[in-house]
This record gives C-alpha cells, structure tokens and sequence, in this order.
C-alpha cells in the first residue's frame, strides 16, 4: 500500500512514540522515567481502539500525547496523514489546532451554559458567537438522540443524555477522531453498563473514529474494535478483543483480561510441556516458535475446564468452594498444592458432586491449552 493510501485508511499513526519524565528517586538521586516506550499504533475510520492496562501502564500518556497535551521525546504522530508531531524535524502542532475531540472522565460540561451552549462551544470560541451555529447544533442533537434538550442545563440531564451531550459537542467540531480519557470511571457499575450499551449504539450511528482509554476489562471487551494492553509504558498485545482473550500472547496479558489457570513449564523435545501437574502436549499455536529448554506458563481459562466423574480424567481435584454467581457457578479446586478455578453453567453443575472437600474429576482439553512464555 502506498503511503497516500495508507493516510487516507488512517486517521491516527503513531510511530515509535517515547516519552520520558525526570525526576528524583527515593534517595534524592535523578532518574528518568520511560512512560511510552517505543509505541506504535494506528486507527482506521470508523474503529474504536482501546488502551487497557493498570496505572502507570503508559495508556494516559499516549493519548495525551495524541491530543497535542503532552510533547513526547522520540516518534511522530499523524492525524488525518497531517503531521503533527515529529520529534527529529521539531514539528509540534498545539492542541487547539490539531482538530481532534475529547471525552473526559467528568464529560467536563458547563453548569452555567444550557446543552446547546455546551455543544456550540468549540465552534464559538473559534469562529464567532454560539447562536451562529443552532441549526448545526439542533442537527447534532437530533443525530444524537437528545433533540429538544437544547435549553436545559447540564444538571437536568440523566447521565446517558449528559454523555451523549458530551458526544456531541465532540463530535461538532472534529467529526473523524475523539480521544476518551476514561469517561465512565465516575459513575457505577449499573449505570456503567448502559451508558457503555450507548456510546456502542452512538458508535454505530455516527461511525467516528477514537482513541479510548480504561483500566476496567470489561469496558475494553465491550467497546474495542481493537484492544491495545499496555504494560510500562509497551504494547503487550494489540488484536480484536476476542483474540485476545483467546490467544493472550504473554501470561501478563492472559491475567490482565481475564482469568487463567496455569502451572510454570518446561518445553521438552517432542512438543511436550512438563508442568507440576504433568506433562501435557505443547499447544499447536506454539509449536512453530517454542523450543526445547524454554520456559513459560501453560494456562486454560475457567469455562474450558471440564469436571467429570469419570475416573480416567487428566487430573483429580480437590473441591475447597463452591460460589453461586447467579448465572454462573464458580468451583475452586486443589490440585495438589495448586489452586484451579473452574466456571460452570447452572445446568451443568448440577448433574456433578459439588460439595466441599468431594474429589472430583478434571480433564484440560487439548484444544483450549495456552502456552505463555515468560
């Protein structure tokens, strides 16, 4: 693909993006910090990327440094194929005239300003005053579902009309890009549900482009047309959610989004893993890069644990709990000294004997086994 090509199916391209901070350590000695460590990433038309991972991870600092409010040490960054930050030439294109929107975690509207006022702002405070622009306000109100709602305040809203007047006003004045920084990390987890059920449905509608940062998996899961895990300040893994989840490419990213059963490993010739729990075939995924003599994890989820009282099973187990997640079962077993965690639908677990301290079959099918390098 040329890069014509490559700028118009883009409107983000960050390419080997650093970003350091200096300070003083614990003793009083200088020391540098590496945020955003050597990160490249890209965003399409109309895709949702998510960065997920914990404080500190380096998720914040990147889109900060993609809205123009931090200025990073190394990398570039292109909006729309327009550079706007290029560390070896010295371009750095200010904030305001990078033409991007944002979503914060407070949705950061004016009490003092009615919706329609809101929504104006970054049109107004650019190109004049904000009753020039009603009808391109009423239009994106109505677009967004909140039409009518242009003369109340921000306090008269419920928090799904608040986000969509947060959208809007957003959207209004960069139409191909947003930048979230969190925005549901103050509301709870009910609450947190619907509004993540619209800003899908407003996605699908409007069809924008954005950069969306969270620590919460879930939130990533259900949002992300591409998932981005990040940890000090690395791209860990960057897919679609479900092969990530699927196919973790670390034990970092497997526990991260998640959860996952697993026993430290040795590759042994012939495509075998020898755990404390036995000695299992190599997962085919790893087949082509693993090698004798390297060390790592073999994992499986909880859902693709099978229990059966069937007395050749793989292992044999110990029940220590068995909790009722309405839905969901949840049994935590013993195998050995190992701790496993095996999830089970209502039905299912109601044919097996699960009762503390029963000793009960498992069996790992092949087809759902990880192998997680270190």
């Amino acid at each position: 693909m040329s890069n014509a090509a490559e700028d118009t199916a883009h409107v983000v391209q960050v390419q080997g993006l650093v970003r350091r901070y200096r300070g003083k350590g614990s003793g009083g000695q200088a020391s540098v910090v590496t945020a955003v460590d050597d990160v490249s990433l890209s965003v399409k038309a109309g895709e949702l990327v998510v960065l997920l991972g914990p404080s500190g991870c380096g998720k914040t600092t990147l889109l900060r440094s993609v809205a123009g409010l931090d200025k990073p040490d190394a990398g570039s960054i292109r909006l729309g194929g327009r550079t706007v930050f290029d560390a070896a030439s010295g371009v750095f294109v200010p904030p305001e005239d990078r033409h991007i929107g944002m979503m914060f975690q407070s949705y950061a509207l004016w009490p003092h300003m009615t919706v329609a006022q809101n929504v104006a702002y970054p049109l107004s405070s650019a190109r004049g005053r904000a009753k020039t622009f009603e009808p391109q306000v009423s239009a994106m109100l109505d677009k967004l579902g909140v039409a009518g709602l242009g003369h109340r305040y921000p306090s008269e809203l419920s928090g799904g009309q608040q986000q969509r007047v947060a959208l809007a006003r957003a959207l209004i004045a960069s139409p191909s890009l947003i930048l979230f920084d969190e925005p549901l990390s103050n509301v709870d987890a009910k609450v947190r549900r619907r509004l993540r059920a619209e800003l899908r449905e407003l996605k699908s509608r409007t069809r924008f482009a954005g950069i969306y940062v969270t620590h919460d998996q879930e939130e990533a899961m259900e949002l992300a047309d591409t998932l981005v895990v990040m940890d000090a300040g690395k791209i860990r893994q960057s897919a679609a959610p479900r092969h990530v989840y699927a196919q973790p490419a670390s034990l970092y990213v497997a526990e991260f989004v998640g959860e996952m059963n697993r026993w430290a490993g040795v590759v042994e010739a012939g495509d075998a893993v020898s755990t404390p729990v036995g000695r299992f075939a190599l997962p085919s995924a790893a087949r082509a890069t693993a090698r004798a003599g390297d060390r790592g994890w073999l994992g499986i989820r909880p859902e693709n644990v099978v229990l059966t009282t069937a007395p050749d099973a793989t292992l044999r187990a110990t029940i220590g709990d068995v909790i009722h997640l309405g839905a969901r079962i949840e049994c935590r077993l013993h195998v050995e000294e190992h701790e496993m965690v095996v999830w089970l639908g209502a039905d299912e677990a109601a044919v097996l004997p699960l009762s503390p301290g029963n000793t009960i079959g498992v069996a790992l099918p092949q087809e759902h086994m990880r192998w997680l390098p270190n």
